[in-house]
Parts: C-alpha cells; sequence; structure tokens
C-alpha cells in the first residue's frame, strides 16, 4: 500500500465519521475519536474501561468530562459519568461499535485510481 492510499484512506474516514457522528461529536475534536477508539479496542479483552486509559489516550485530558457527557447523550457510551473522584469506568455500546465500523469500513474500499502530477507521473 502506497503512503498516499494511506493518506487517501484516513481522509475518507474522517469524512465518514464526521457525516455519521455529526457536528456536535466532531466538533469535540480528535480527543473524542481517541476515546472512541479506546473503547473500541478494548471491547474484546475488556469491555469496561478505566478513566485513566482513557485520558493517557487523549491529547487534551480536561477535556474528556465534555467528551464522555456528549457521548453518553448519544447513547454511544454508558457509565458512571455524573461520578467524581474515583477512577470511574466506562463502556461503549453498541450503537457506538457499529458507527465506528462503518467508519472504519471505508479503509478496506478498494483505493481510488493514483493521482497524477503535473508531470504526468503516479505519485507513490
Amino acid at each position: 500500500m502506497r503512503f498516499t492510499d494511506i493518506a487517501n484512506d484516513l481522509l475518507a474516514m474522517a469524512a465518514k465519521r464526521h457525516q455519521l457522528f455529526g457536528d456536535e461529536i466532531s466538533d469535540l475534536g480528535e480527543d473524542t475519536w481517541l476515546v472512541m477508539l479506546t473503547l473500541y479496542a478494548a471491547g474484546d479483552k475488556a469491555p469496561v474501561v478505566r478513566e485513566s486509559a482513557l485520558s493517557e489516550a487523549m491529547r487534551f485530558p480536561t477535556n474528556l468530562d465534555r467528551i464522555l457527557s456528549v457521548l453518553a447523550g448519544h447513547d454511544l457510551v454508558t457509565g458512571n459519568i455524573s461520578e467524581t473522584g474515583a477512577d470511574r469506568s466506562f463502556r461503549i455500546t453498541d450503537k457506538a461499535v457499529s458507527t465506528i465500523e462503518m467508519v472504519l469500513d471505508v479503509a478496506d474500499k478498494p483505493a481510488p485510481a493514483a493521482v497524477e502530477n503535473e508531470a504526468g507521473t503516479e505519485r507513490a
């Protein structure tokens, strides 16, 4: 796979992610996607993820409460969101799993034809 194919996959996934999750979730930034991917990836091993593990995956962990609140409002995560103090635990919902899989499925699609640059040669 060429690097441009990977870049195109990432762009397609970002567009699909925004389409499926909408403005409110998308506007929270990349940390929201990192939280959802962390919960998704842990699903097979440990369906419950601790708050500390989610914070470690984020660039700006101070936004975690807001992100979890919005995700819970959209039925994408469950857990003791209103609690404070303890290392809370969270679980991804079936709705979130299916939506994330729709986003990730975009990368499985065949890559578009190679883009030619001005000189008429393919970019790798």
